[in-house]
């Protein structure tokens, strides 16, 4: 993946589940006393999987591999300060709008956690990476769902 498809995926980890749990705005999250440690739990485990994510395709391809449908070379890394500011603004621009994740939870629909921070869980294990973070917001989404 690229640079702003990691940052992307990292804003949906952290906004989906902890605007469900808290049952807030995109905004509301700024206001919550436990969000920026969450935030930057869950911003840490994501670093970590995509810079080894990174490093094994770089070590299997050599130095320069390119994403497989553009000339775009893949970052040496993610600072958890870069995705934080990433996410941030994200929160900033939708300050008033209801996640999907969100919104699924209410209407009792099922939610994308397993394509967001379950992704993340998965391909940290494949990488010997524990992501003890991401994997407590699957399962409290999962028993806020009842599934």
């Amino acid at each position: 993946m690229i640079t702003l498809q990691w940052k992307k995926l990292a804003a949906n980890c952290v906004i989906n589940p902890l605007s469900a749990l808290f049952q807030v705005t995109n905004g509301g999250l700024l206001l919550e006393p436990s969000f920026p440690v969450l935030q930057k739990e869950i911003l840490e485990e994501i670093a970590q999987v995509a810079a080894t994510v990174m490093k094994s395709s770089r070590n299997h391809n050599g130095n320069r591999k390119l994403h497989q449908n553009a000339d775009v070379p893949f970052v040496q890394s993610l600072s958890v300060e870069e995705l934080m500011d990433f996410v941030n603004q994200v929160i900033r621009d939708t300050h008033d709008n209801k996640s999907s994740m969100y919104q699924d939870v209410l209407s009792g629909r099922p939610t994308e956690i397993e394509h967001l921070n379950g992704y993340i869980v998965r391909k940290g294990r494949e990488m010997d990476l524990e992501c003890p973070t991401n994997e407590e917001l699957c399962q409290r989404i999962h028993d806020r769902q009842g599934t």
